[in-house]
């Protein structure tokens, strides 16, 4: 359903309080917004919660805290029932609070990075930008848990041979010369004792910025490796633990992290990701050999692991550390 512009060109959208998080959606979905006390509950413990019982027709009311995996606040003077203007049946679901309308360009507006496009988050239109506020926008479409599940296939399908041609563009790339190419080399984890550094590297062409922390937004239901998501000038970046992506081990972050905004070779997508503050930039080609080490590293998400005279380097393959979800065990 396509969100109305107003008079001024901006966008609409009431924005609603689940729990300690806040989202919104189209003004255009809702029908209506109900008291709490307009439910009749389900007096079984499923879905859906309960009805909203008319003369005309009986509308069921679901948790949306429950596909979100949140707990609500559950105060009854303040929670309401949105019903959304669905086809061929209206549905609704229960919210904490009503926060107001929202109006926001349509710059301002942005689609879901890829990473965050699978069939457990697969819940967001995308995310508005509110001043520097970031609020996940959710589509009441998917949403729905009675929505056409063939519909759902076919967007799984599209992604995963939208993710084949960015692949086919990134052998292509692999195939040029290193001469000239510098990489930078930074670290995600501390070395134990006796135990030989891994150091991880990318080209220089792929790192944008390296800044302090930024405030992460969390995504429910987003895998498990996603921390969230941040305002990166003026636009929202997912931000990952890259050692949990890459199965080399746990992050610890502590007050001297960095935040890397990188992107991928193949379509520019952006991520960021946590890193120790030093951090070298050294010109190829580099004396190495191809590591024979037993390394807990999932090589689908690298492009080699190599051996260098001091350390260990793995080189992320940013386009598989970026894909969807589900693209990535295809």
């Amino acid at each position: 359903m396509l969100n109305r512009q107003d008079a001024n060109g901006f966008l609409q959208f009431i924005r609603f309080g689940i729990g300690e998080k806040t989202y919104c959606m189209d003004m255009s979905s809702v029908g209506s917004i109900m008291r709490l006390d307009s439910l009749k509950p389900n007096l079984e413990d499923e879905e859906p919660a309960g009805w909203l019982v008319t003369n005309r027709e009986s509308v069921p009311v679901f948790n949306l805290s429950k596909r979100l995996g949140q707990s609500m606040v559950g105060d009854p003077n303040t929670g309401r029932i949105v019903v959304l203007d669905a086809k061929p049946m209206p549905w609704a679901f229960i919210i904490d609070m009503v926060l107001g309308v929202i109006q926001a360009a349509e710059e301002n507006v942005f689609p879901m990075p890829s990473l965050l496009q699978s069939p457990s988050s697969d819940l967001y239109n995308g995310v508005v930008k509110l001043d520097d506020e970031l609020i996940l926008y959710i589509s009441p479409e998917r949403l729905n848990p009675q929505k056409d599940s063939s519909s759902e296939e076919r967007m799984k399908e599209r992604r995963k041979q939208e993710f084949i041609r960015s692949k086919s563009v990134v052998s292509r790339h692999n195939q040029t010369s290193k001469k000239g190419r510098r990489i930078l080399f930074f670290y995600t984890m501390d070395s134990g004792p006796n135990e030989r550094p891994i150091v991880l590297g990318l080209s220089i062409t792929q790192v944008l910025e390296i800044l302090e922390p930024l405030s992460i937004i969390p995504v429910p239901t987003s895998a498990p490796f996603v921390l969230g998501l941040v305002n990166w000038r003026n636009r929202p970046v997912p931000v990952i633990d890259l050692n949990v992506r890459l199965g080399i081990g746990l992050h610890s972050f502590d007050s001297n992290s960095r935040l890397l905004i990188a992107r991928t070779q193949s379509n520019g997508e952006l991520i960021g990701f946590h890193i120790k503050p030093n951090v070298s930039v050294h010109s190829l080609p580099i004396p190495n050999q191809v590591s024979s080490r037993v390394l807990r590293v999932d090589k689908d998400f690298t492009r080699g692991v190599f051996e260098l005279e001091d350390e260990t380097l793995v080189v992320p393959d940013m386009d598989m550390v970026a894909a969807p979800y589900e693209s990535s065990f295809q």
